[in-house]
């Protein structure tokens, strides 16, 4: 009895050290996804920021321009500093988000790849009890 006992704690150990290699396994999946989640979520943050950046400078250069045009009756706008300075910002907020827009296409690129990778899990491989480890439900009591 006590060597079956002993057969018995001995598999719940292996299943044990087993289960905890594979919590640790899918513990880290998910931080990482965390992780690949929070760069994403910055980005779109960083992008919505110069979004807004940019709707704000196209309308002062908007009414700067309806301006000059009611009051100066100026109708070359295009070497007034003003338009120079706005459309430089404008260009850069505009390159800004397409290079973050690029950074969050290669983001999602790498996940992809990483899922159709893992179509077959990375899973450490589990160490089944061979049949004559295991105990016997039928067998003699001594």
């Amino acid at each position: 009895m006590a060597e079956m006992l002993e057969n018995i704690l001995g598999q719940l150990s292996k299943w044990g050290e087993v289960v905890v290699d594979k919590s640790g396994f899918y513990f880290r999946k998910a931080v990482d996804k965390g992780e690949e989640l929070t760069k994403l979520g910055r980005l779109q943050l960083d992008i919505e920021k110069a979004r807004r950046e940019l709707k704000s400078h196209y309308a002062e250069l908007g009414k700067w321009t309806f301006d000059q045009i009611e009051e100066s009756n100026m109708t070359d706008l295009a070497s007034a500093e003003a338009y120079i300075s706005q459309s430089g910002v404008i260009r850069t907020l505009i390159k800004q988000i397409q290079e973050l827009e690029v950074q969050k296409t290669e983001i999602k690129k790498r996940e992809a790849e990483q899922k159709t990778e893992s179509a077959e899990p990375e899973e450490p491989p589990v160490e089944e009890p061979e049949p004559e480890d295991l105990p016997i439900k039928d067998a003699p009591v001594e």
